[in-house]
């Protein structure tokens, strides 16, 4: 057979070396069938990525639950080469995050399921810092059977990729679909990330060349025929003509031909006993081939007692003998050892090519995936067993990993086999906090193991929330339903605080399913069956509470709050009464009783933080609404105290359902205090943690958060992107507090970002203008919000009216931060000069509303010409970070003659990016992610000439004459 070069894929190999050519990163992906060619492409790109880090990693089939076991893969070698101490060096603190993806760095930090990112992240960190030495090639293979958390970190680097020159080339069969990566795929290829090849058969003429002219040319017809233009088939096709055999073709099974299949099975049952042996024990073992792990689960790890082969007769197929093989020397009829058999078995599989070599000693590949299946499914199921056994027990004796032991225990311990029960709920903690699908497995394995027997009644409820758990940080909410209701099966009345809980868990599962009606008739039923006056009553009145705030039910807030907190003061229990005080508060704000609230609010603090942190895990729900409703009182350094004392403890006592969004409520109230840059961090965790949660009400949220701060930032790009997205994703969802949160808060978003059209779209579809189901405070302000779009729009009598609202819904709340809102909207429709607006500031600043402050001045500074006020308008924008409100007050300065302090920062060094100007810095940054020079001018309200003029200087500062240099050089100092 032809072995040169690759035939029938011109246009793959040009995007190859495209994208080896530009240097600058990127991505491809090839599909296609099993044995149509990806593999080989891969190999073609690593022929061809010259003096690049290549890293190459492959799923397996057997293996698809072994946490980031492509990654493992991929990443293993090098960093074993690097050694743990470089690796800190290169990460920092992000290194221990990389213990789940490669054990060599050591254990696997506690740490939240939904904030698994924080490896994905660490895995970004790696993979760029490894390129400023050199450019990086990753190359994932078979991703179609990869695990689920190495298809989160593929998801996470195709929607952030790596900075640098890190190019990803991925391969992976269309079927079956695995959701996480075509999810990737498709958004990656919206945005033009990425360019998906799906490679076809190959032609007749193309067939011929890869057979060659050894194939008797009458029949490469048949060939061709019997193998579809498949490559893969046809060389294996080729195989069986040249070992005397007739190819027919026919239908097969599981993509592969009939006549394929055959070729494969006869190949396989000529080998010798021993080599049959070793190549099932190597399917058992995994691939790449561990060999000491295929002796052991093959048996040939052992004195062999077989009958030698006849005097003087050849080894099998003709395979050479071993090198320096003990057996050489000795007598033929004595019975060679375990190790001289096994290593002359390996010999015949490496010549009849079933296995080959690697660059690891003692570590083999299979010819192809086809191959590793067809052996595995020629072992009989019960000597499968038994392969697996001895694999687990090897695994044992030489210290291998909990996941590796788990794989094979799952495939061959009997029930009630404690040694194995033990492994698997151990290897199933081991993964929870960053590859939950995995746990969800493990779990589930050991519960179809433990005996249904009363002694054993604690373990499987405890494995039942473990695997609700991670089912539910995948997103499977239904099946976390499903093992949360098999748990209350099994407790009885007696156990009514354990009932309490999971009905608790049982009805937050329902409510994030959108079913809201069947959450409130499980907890109203649970409690009725109780009884009033018990712990179990007060759990379940809190939920209710919950419940009710959930729907916006502000008056059923209150009842249910009350009512906990009267059985909590009954049974003496401060968690309870704490959290039912907090939701009180929450109640009373929607009821607009906001001097109630206030004082609800005092006291739900002071019992919170009387609390110690044991007793605050018990409750986590308790910073989570104390900080929203001290967020809503305008108490925000409150509230940002409560939020990160609730994440804190989160995070140590393992517990993570509120962590997403009190990280949301904290980004909104660092906001509001002007820290933006810290806003925008806690932000982006949120979005990313919500998208590995996978429930869309959750991601809306985050969504929302990062589009507001976004466009405070001046990242007007993300803001519009973020919002969409968010708005996209609540078509299908059911009306809740939550949705409407997300309508109305884009909409202020989209105002933000220039779009007053879609800002009055979004509130109208957020419930405007009535906004039934807001609290007052926050209607005020969206009230302002809507009048400043109307004058954006030049429609000031329809803003005067919201205006009007405004004022109505802003009286008497003594919320300064909503009266501000809509004094600046009112000074702002009527031009007024610094009366109102200098109280507005005052409001503002009197709860620590920076933005909201500096937003006042600089509308009087615009109004009054004042430069005084634009000055320190400007000066704390920028130092909050609100780029784009800063650069309105300096154009303003600019209009009237005034210096900005953008043009008077001076560089902070003599080299390289240090030798820039704060504006030239600036413009840099914006240069890298992409913008124009006119969009970079509309941004910062300059004129594209002055635009123009910076860009040389930073040409001449850097040494450069490209845009795409000077992305490159901002890059690398990021």
């Amino acid at each position: 057979m032809a072995t040169g070069g690759l035939l029938g894929r011109r246009a793959e190999l040009a995007a190859i070396d495209l994208a080896l050519e530009q240097r600058g990163g990127g991505v491809l992906a090839f599909s296609g069938e099993g044995g149509i060619g990806k593999t080989r492409l891969l190999d073609e790109l690593t022929a061809r990525a010259g003096d690049a880090l290549v890293l190459s990693g492959r799923a397996s089939e057997w293996e698809r639950e072994l946490p980031f076991g492509v990654w493992e893969d991929a990443l293993s070698d090098h960093a074993a080469f690097l050694g743990v101490d470089r690796l800190e060096r290169l990460l920092g603190d992000q290194v221990a995050e990389l213990a789940a993806v490669l054990p060599l760095v050591g254990q696997v930090p506690a740490g939240l399921q939904d904030e698994r990112f924080r490896t994905h992240r660490a895995v970004r960190s790696l993979l760029e810092g490894l390129a400023l030495q050199r450019p990086v090639v990753l190359l994932l293979d078979d991703l179609q059977w990869a695990d689920d958390a190495s298809l989160e970190l593929v998801a996470a680097l195709l929607r952030r990729a790596p900075r640098g020159r890190v190019l990803l080339a991925l391969a992976f069969r269309p079927a079956p679909v695995r959701p996480l990566l075509a999810t990737a795929l498709a958004t990656a290829g919206r945005d033009g990330r990425v360019i998906e090849h799906a490679l076809s058969t190959l032609s007749f003429a193309d067939a011929e060349t890869l057979l060659g002219a050894d194939v008797p040319a009458v029949v490469r017809g048949e060939i061709y025929e019997a193998g579809g233009g498949n490559p893969f088939f046809l060389q294996q096709l080729a195989r069986q003509v040249a070992a005397g055999r007739t190819v027919t073709a026919g239908p097969g099974a599981a993509g592969v031909p009939q006549a394929v299949a055959r070729a494969l099975d006869q190949e396989i049952a000529a080998l010798s006993e021993a080599g049959r042996a070793l190549a099932q024990g190597a399917a058992v073992a995994g691939d790449p081939v561990d060999l000491d792990l295929a002796i052991a689960a093959a048996g040939l790890d052992q004195p062999q007692q077989a009958a030698p082969p006849p005097h003087g007769a050849p080894p099998a197929h003709g395979a050479p003998p071993p090198h320096g093989a003990a057996s050489l020397g000795e007598p033929i009829h004595a019975a060679p050892s375990g190790d001289a058999v096994a290593l002359a078995a390996l010999d015949e599989l490496l010549a009849g090519t079933l296995l080959v070599a690697t660059d690891v000693p003692r570590r083999f590949r299979f010819r192809h995936p086809l191959v590793r299946h067809a052996i595995y499914e020629s072992a009989a199921g019960g000597w499968r067993i038994g392969a697996h056994g001895r694999a687990a027990a090897a695994l044992e004796a030489r210290g291998g990993s909990l996941a590796a032991r788990a794989h094979h225990l799952e495939r061959c311990a009997r029930p009630g086999d404690e040694v194995a029960v033990g492994v698997l709920i151990e290897a199933g903690r081991h993964a929870a906090a960053r590859a939950p699908a995995t746990a969800a497995e493990r779990f589930a394995a050991a519960l179809r193991l433990l005996p249904e027997t009363p002694e054993t009644l604690s373990s499987r409820l405890e494995l039942l929330v473990g695997l609700a758990q991670a089912r539910a940080a995948t997103g499977q909410l239904e099946r976390a339903l499903e093992s949360l209701d098999a748990g209350l099966d099994m407790v009885g009345p007696e156990l009514a605080p354990v009932r309490a809980r999971l009905v608790a868990g049982c009805a937050m599962c329902e409510n994030l399913l959108g079913r809201h009606a069947a959450a409130h008739a499980r907890l109203l039923s649970e409690l009725a069956a109780l009884g009033e006056g018990s712990f179990a009553a007060a759990d379940l009145e809190v939920e209710l509470a919950a419940d009710a705030l959930y729907d916006s039910d502000f008056a059923g807030v209150v009842d249910w709050a009350r009512r906990a907190r009267a059985t909590a003061s009954e049974v003496g229990v401060p968690g309870f009464a704490a959290v039912a005080t907090a939701l009180e508060c929450f109640g009373a704000l929607g009821l607009g009783e906001i001097a109630t609230a206030q004082a609800l609010r005092a006291d739900a603090a002071a019992r919170l933080d009387a609390l110690d942190d044991g007793a605050l895990a018990g409750r986590l729900d308790t910073a989570y609404y104390l900080g929203f409703a001290e967020f809503f009182c305008e108490h925000y350094d409150d509230a940002i105290r409560h939020f990160r004392r609730g994440i804190g403890v989160s995070r140590a006592s393992g517990q993570g359902q509120f962590v997403i969004p009190m990280t949301i409520g904290l980004a909104h109230a660092l906001e509001v205090r002007g820290r933006l840059d810290e806003a925008a961090e806690h932000a982006d965790a949120a979005v990313e943690g919500a998208r590995l949660w996978g429930n869309p009400q959750m991601l809306c949220f985050a969504l929302t958060a990062d589009a507001w701060v976004s466009a405070l930032r001046g990242e007007l790009d993300r803001a519009r992107s973020a919002g969409a997205e968010a708005m996209a994703l609540l078509d299908g969802l059911d009306e809740s507090v939550l949705s409407r949160a997300t309508r109305v808060h884009v909409a202020a978003a989209q105002l933000e970002a220039g779009e007053p059209e879609g800002c009055l779209a979004a509130m109208s579809a957020g419930g405007a203008p009535e906004f039934r189901g807001v609290e007052p405070g926050r209607r005020a302000w969206l009230y302002a919000i809507l009048a400043r779009a109307e004058l954006a729009l030049g429609r000031p009598d329809a803003a005067a009216d919201w205006v009007t609202r405004g004022e109505a819904a802003a009286h008497g709340l003594g919320l300064p931060y909503a009266e501000a809102a809509v004094l600046c909207a009112r000074a702002q429709l009527e031009h007024e000069g610094p009366g109102a607006l200098g109280s507005a500031a005052e409001l503002a600043d009197s709860v620590g509303a920076v933005i909201q402050a500096s937003r006042a001045r600089l509308l009087a500074g615009q109004i009054e010409g004042d430069v005084a006020l634009l000055q320190r308008a400007e000066s704390d924008l920028a130092a909050c970070g609100a780029l784009r409100l800063r650069d309105e007050a300096a154009r303003e300065l600019r209009r009237l003659g005034v210096k900005t302090g953008a043009r008077r920062r001076r560089a902070a060094g003599t080299d390289g990016l240090a030798a820039l100007s704060g504006r030239e810095r600036e413009i840099a940054d914006l240069v890298a992610l992409g913008r124009t020079n006119k969009e970079i001018a509309a941004e910062l309200f300059l004129s594209e000439k002055t635009i123009e003029n910076h860009m040389t200087r930073v040409f001449s500062k850097l040494g450069v004459s490209r845009r795409t240099e000077v992305a490159s050089a901002v890059g690398r100092d990021s």
